[in-house]
């Protein structure tokens, strides 16, 4: 229990690091493309979250052997342990988690501004 914990937490800090940089998207299209501030907001949090939720799904399929093929096109060590599986379940399970709550944030702009 305590390592779900752990992740919410540190998914509540980065869903807050990737808003903040949505709302300084959001303010650029406002100022560029004219679009309307909450509207744009809206769509790159709607953005963000689905690619986040991407990432993390992607990491969730973490065996062995598709360990052993990313590490070959990155250069890293090629015999990956139990630690390795451990941190991309992490990953997974953080990227997962921000991408939800990012789309909860936009969800609740929705709501409020429809």
């Amino acid at each position: 229990m305590q390592w779900y914990f752990e992740v919410f937490i540190s998914a509540l800090r980065e869903s807050v690091l990737f808003a903040g940089g949505c709302v300084v998207a959001a303010l650029f299209g406002t100022l560029i493309l004219g679009i309307p501030f909450f509207d744009g907001l809206g769509l790159v949090l709607l953005i963000v979250s689905a690619g986040l939720m991407l990432i993390g799904g992607a990491l969730s399929f973490v065996s062995p052997g598709n360990v052993k093929v990313v590490n070959a096109f990155t250069n890293a060590k090629l015999n990956p342990g139990p630690e390795d599986f451990r941190k991309a379940k992490h990953r997974a399970a953080l990227y997962s988690m921000t991408g939800i709550l990012l789309f909860t944030y936009s969800l609740s702009l929705a709501v409020i501004f429809a």
